[in-house]
Formats: C-alpha cells, structure tokens, sequence
C-alpha cells in the first residue's frame, strides 16, 4: 500500500514538470530569435547593402508578414544579384533563419525564391523567381 501512494505522489510532480518543460522550450526559440535577429542582423544587412523585414501586406484576402527586401543599397550585393524593392522571400520560415543563411563565409552563393512584394494577389499566384546572391 505505501508503494502504490508513493506512486502516487510522483505524478503531480512529473506533470508539473512536463508544463514547465512545454512552457519553457517555445520560451527559449523565441529568445534565440531575437537574439539572432539583433545581433546578427545588422551586421549581415550592412554586408549585403540590404534591409529585411516583415511588413505587414494584404495578399489576396488575407494580412501577412511575410519576410521582404524593404530598401536596398545601390551597388551592394542585394542590388548586383537582382532583388528589388519589397520582393517577398518564399519559403523562408524567420528572420533569423535568413540572417543565418546570409553569414556565410565570403563567395558563397545563396538562392531565394522571391515573388514581387506589396498589396494584391497572393503569394502563390505572383510571378516567381530566383535570385541567388553572392556574399561579399
């Protein structure tokens, strides 16, 4: 019987544990999120004479924030590999994921599907393409 009431007693413990666990794990994507986006961020923008952001645009009938090119440096790396003003890039899930693909070493080349950003049709019905740029 004492056993059975030991058992017992460990489930209030082991739930709480799992709710903390669940809590904490989103907790800490989005603390190393923003950690990338402002540390690495403006160190990678600056390379690539480039701003990305996540405006918020209405494709179709729906409001999103996709992640887009929102000013470009003449001359600099987003302007030489063809991105243009407000080109949305598909399929990229974060900022973070993108500043990481941008740090790369010097002369890798990074391809992103882009479709042209602003108000009207949705994503997947806009004129897709690929620009692939040369890191600096």
């Amino acid at each position: 019987m004492k056993e059975n009431k030991e058992r017992r007693a460990i489930w209030p413990v082991t739930y709480l544990v799992l709710g903390v666990s669940l809590l904490l794990v989103p907790v800490a994507f989005f603390m190393r999120e923003m950690h990338i986006q402002a540390e690495l961020g403006p160190k990678v923008e600056s390379r690539i004479g480039c701003r990305i952001t996540g405006p918020y645009i209405q494709a179709g009938d729906r409001h999103i924030e996709p992640i887009a090119t929102t000013a470009i440096a003449p001359g600099g790396a987003c302007d030489q590999a063809g991105f243009q003003l407000n080109d949305i890039l598909i399929g990229e899930r974060s900022l973070a994921t993108v500043y990481q693909r941008l740090s790369a070493p010097s002369g890798k080349r990074v391809t992103f599907d882009v479709v042209p950003g602003g108000d009207g049709l949705p994503l997947d019905e806009r004129p897709r393409r690929k620009v692939t740029i040369v890191l600096p």
